[in-house]
This record gives C-alpha cells, sequence and structure tokens, in this order.
C-alpha cells in the first residue's frame, strides 16, 4: 500500500516536470522568432533612402566645345541645362575671364567619358543642340543627383553660374542651392568679383561695375579687373583619389610664365600637365594632371610661383 502510493507520486512529480520543461521550450523557442523579424525589419541597407529612376541614355564624349557644351560620338551637340561657364570659342568674343579654367575642367571630367543623359521639357535649342543635364554614373537616389551630375559639380566647384530658361527648371533649386554654396566659398569664377548672380542670356553675364570699368579701360594692355600682379591659388580639385585628376587653377600676373610643382611623399610629381604655362591676358593660368594610382594619401603641399612671387595650396588625397 505504502509502495503503490510512493510510486504514484513519483509519477505524478514527473509528469509536472515534464511540463514545466515543455512550457520553458516552448517560450525559449518563441522569443528568438520576435528578435529575428525586428532585426529583419530594422537592418535592411539602404531601406529608408529615397530611390529615383531616370529616363535617359548613354553616349561618349568625343569634343568638349567649352565648358559647358559638348559634342558626342555620333555628332550630337550637347548643352548642359542651367549653367553658363565664361565663353572661350564664341564668335566675335574674347576669351571671358576663367573661361579657360572651366574649358580645361570639363575636358579633365568629361573627354573621352560615358556619360548618362537626361533631357527636361524642351528638347533642343534655337541652335539645334541637345538641352540636357549629363551624368558621370547613372544616379539611383536623390543624393547621387547632386553627387554624379556634372551640371551641378560645375556649379559646386565654381566653373559656371545660374542660367535658368523655363521650362527647364527640374533641378532650379538644387542648383541655386550649389551656385550659392560656391559664391560664400569664394570658390572659383566668384573670386573674381565681376559675375552676376544669375543670367539668361550669355551676353549678359557681368556685374554693372565690371562692365564699367572694362569700359573706362582706354589702353589694350591695361589688366581688367581680374587680373593681378600677385599669385593666387583661385582654386584646386581636392579630394581625390589615386589615379583621379585634379585641376589647379591661379590668378599671376597678365602674359607671364607661371610654374607649379607637387611635392608627394616619394618627391616631385612627373606627372604629365604640370609643364610650365604663360597667362592669359587677365592672369589666369590652370593646369589638369592625373594624381598617380600608387600616390600615398596625406595632404600634399603644391606650389605655383610667378614673377618672383609664389602661392601654396595642400591638395588632399584620399
Amino acid at each position: 500500500m505504502k509502495a503503490g502510493l510512493q510510486n504514484q507520486l513519483r509519477r505524478l512529480f514527473l509528469a509536472f516536470s515534464a511540463g514545466l520543461l515543455l512550457a520553458g521550450c516552448s517560450s525559449n523557442t518563441e522569443q528568438p522568432v520576435q528578435t529575428a523579424n525586428h532585426l529583419s525589419a530594422s537592418s535592411q541597407p539602404n531601406a529608408n533612402l529615397p530611390s529615383v529612376k531616370i529616363n535617359g541614355r548613354w553616349e561618349t564624349v568625343k569634343h568638349v566645345v567649352d565648358g559647358d557644351t559638348v559634342e558626342s560620338e555620333s555628332g550630337e551637340k550637347i548643352r548642359l541645362i542651367g549653367v553658363n561657364t565664361p565663353e572661350t570659342v564664341k564668335p566675335n568674343s574674347s576669351v571671358q575671364p576663367y573661361g579657360k579654367a572651366a574649358s580645361d575642367f570639363t575636358k579633365s571630367q568629361l573627354q573621352g567619358k560615358k556619360v548618362f543623359i537626361e533631357q527636361d521639357v524642351q528638347p533642343k535649342d534655337k541652335y539645334g543642340r541637345t538641352l540636357a543635364y549629363l551624368y558621370l554614373q547613372e544616379p539611383k537616389t536623390e543624393q547621387e543627383i547632386e553627387q554624379y551630375m556634372f551640371n551641378a559639380i560645375l556649379l559646386k566647384e565654381g566653373y559656371a553660374q545660374l542660367m535658368t530658361i523655363p521650362p527647364n527648371v527640374k533641378y532650379a533649386d538644387l542648383f541655386v542651392k550649389l551656385q550659392r554654396q560656391a559664391r560664400e566659398s569664394n570658390k572659383g569664377l566668384w573670386s573674381l568679383g565681376i559675375y552676376k548672380d544669375s543670367v539668361t542670356s550669355t551676353n549678359d553675364v557681368f556685374t554693372n561695375d565690371a562692365t564699367t570699368n572694362s569700359a573706362q579701360s582706354s589702353q589694350p594692355s591695361t589688366p581688367s579687373t581680374a587680373s593681378t600682379d600677385e599669385v593666387k591659388i583661385v582654386s584646386l580639385t581636392s579630394p581625390v583619389s589615386p589615379g583621379d585628376n585634379t585641376t589647379l587653377v591661379a590668378q599671376v600676373p597678365p602674359n607671364t610664365q607661371a610654374n607649379i610643382t607637387v611635392y608627394y611623399k616619394s618627391g616631385t610629381s612627373k606627372a604629365e600637365g604640370l609643364e610650365p604655362k604663360m597667362s592669359d591676358s587677365n592672369g589666369h593660368v590652370s593646369w589638369t594632371w592625373k594624381v598617380g594610382t600608387r600616390t600615398t594619401p596625406g595632404s600634399w603641399r603644391v606650389v605655383v610661383s610667378a614673377g618672383g612671387q609664389s602661392a601654396t595650396a595642400y591638395l588632399q588625397v584620399q
């Protein structure tokens, strides 16, 4: 009798223990499922970044006409929307201050390269040129539009001024923001103090003060308001990565030989494009060269000298 009671109590204890064990296992398997669901919802990369789909096509740039106009391999002339770089090849017009620098920069970035072309409402201008936004890569997000669009890069780096002509105004707000930043930073052509904030015609790009000063100059050899007897580095494309092209623009005494020296860890650079150059009648001179693929990352000194004076800038290699 006593033994039977003990066996019954033992069975009840085992049954109770098994129930507790099953309950524990059940609760332990539910929690990882909830955690896994939480992680899968929050750990998706770029899940919250707005994506964009731009209708466009690819073309290869065969020839750079000037800072804001290129020609494709198929013979199509393409004018960049929303920007105006100083003239360099306009018939019956002299080269405008900072024009050669802008043209050289566009050549360094687009010549021989494939570009993605987006158009706006009006496809061509009165000269039959295709009106377009050019991208160095096809953008996938809003951020990449600003990063890869060459029209935007020209404004951001101070190589162009804003030229808004309806109905092609898709990125007008972005362009206004980028020009304002460049102007406040005194970048590129804005360091000259002679260009208007915004234009609607390539025949009206200078401020009234600059036009007046130019009209009052009676001697052909008299430097324009953009010239100087000092050496000044106006802009330098930086930071860059090894293998990238970079452009330096300087203002030196007019019609003077200018020299540039780039000091890397391994010594002075022997890159093509760093040869001595003559400044133009406004004192502008620029160089474009390729940073070596084995260049050590760091901050490297760049010295421009002319007429017994010099100026220094620092190139950031990432």
